[in-house]
This record gives C-alpha cells, structure tokens and sequence, in this order.
C-alpha cells in the first residue's frame, strides 16, 4: 500500500528495483552516483530500462560501514529526491533506518521506506509508515553493518529469521501500520553465510508473512 491508496502488486510477476547508491563509499558501484545530477541521471535511466520502483539510499550499509548522522544522511538525499519527484512517474521507495530521515523523504515523495534493520535502530520508523500509510520493508540483519560479518555464523538461520521479523511485525502493527503495507525482506548477506544465504534463496516460497502470524 501506498500512499493516496494506491497498492503496490506483489506477485503477478517479479518486480524490478533500480537501487541508486548516492554514498562515496557503496561496495556495489563505489560512490559512481554520489553527485546529485548524476545520481538523476542514473535513475531516468534504470526507469527507462524498466525498472519499476527506484529505491535510493544515502547511507551505506557494507560490511564494516560507520552509521551517518540524520543531517548527513538527509543532504545526500534530499536534492535527489526532490528531483526524482518532478521527473519520475514510478514509486520511490528510501532506504533508511532513521525516522528523521524518513519523514523528509516521505515529505519529498518517497512512498516505501526500506528498514534495514527491522526497526531495531529506530522503532519510529513504523510511526512514520503509519502515518504517511507508506509500504514498510522490513529486513533481516544480523547485529549491524559495521560488525555484522565478524558474528559467529547463526546455528539455524530460518529459526532466527522468523523470531526476529515476527518482533518487527508485531512492534509496527503495534504502532499502527497495517499488515497490508509491510514487506518482509529475509537479507541476502547481512551477517549470514555463503551458505546460509543460498539456503534462504532456495526458500523464498517460505514467505515470512506466512510464518509471522
């Protein structure tokens, strides 16, 4: 669901997700898009290869990464999204654990806020979702990125996905967010083995929201 009630079809066939790294430091494109113009320039052109949501972030969250403040994190995207606001057609959604940051994006348009920690960092996250009726993704992580990939390897890793996104589901629904606007993400890397990781990618048809009940 998102915002003036427009809902977000999962299912009928794979969505496509242009993610726009607007951070010096990304471990997937190396800060290529870190300038605001060319940030732009970059998502008209994953919207006109088809992409169907463009998603941006402005804090990295590579193994070993270093939080930013809600001001630092704000001035790398807000120019961004005030742009993609005027040009662009597709939802936005916004990649951020903090609820100031939320909020500003949500105010410039975002209509999908992507948590990757599952409200762990900022549980004001979900007020956010549930007052501006945004889609809500709630990711598994383990620990947080600066320590994640120094964890001892979780003993059963479905176990620990499915107590911990049912923490996340029961605090958003909590706080007002309907089941209808959460998306659960089971976090492909973050804190998990190469074979963990291909253990949950073998297992998507076991949806978390069919678990989290």
């Amino acid at each position: 669901m998102l915002p003036g009630g427009n809902a977000l079809e999962l299912g009928r066939r794979t969505l496509v997700v242009g993610v726009l790294n607007v951070t010096p430091d990304s471990f997937s494109d190396g800060g290529l898009h870190y300038e605001p113009q060319r940030a732009v320039e970059r998502a008209l052109q994953m919207a006109a290869d088809g992409a169907d949501i463009i998603e941006v972030g402005g804090e990295s969250t590579r193994p070993g990464a270093e939080r930013i403040s809600a001001s630092d994190e704000l001035a790398r995207l807000a120019p961004v999204l005030r742009e993609l606001g005027r040009q662009l057609r597709l939802p936005i959604a916004v990649d951020t654990t903090k609820s100031e940051v939320a909020r500003a994006a949500v105010d410039l348009g975002a209509g999908i806020l992507n948590d990757v920690s599952a409200l762990r960092f900022d549980a004001g996250m979900a007020d956010v979702a549930a007052q501006a009726k945004t889609a809500l993704v709630l990711m598994h992580m383990r620990g947080e990125p600066a320590t994640m990939m120094q964890l001892p390897p979780s003993r059963d890793i479905f176990a620990e996905i499915q107590v911990d996104l049912q923490i996340a589901l029961h605090e958003a629904e909590a706080r007002g967010v309907e089941r209808r606007q959460i998306i659960f993400d089971p976090g492909i890397g973050f804190g998990k083995t190469l074979t963990q990781n291909l253990a949950v990618l073998n297992h998507l048809s076991v949806s978390p929201l069919s678990i989290c009940r």
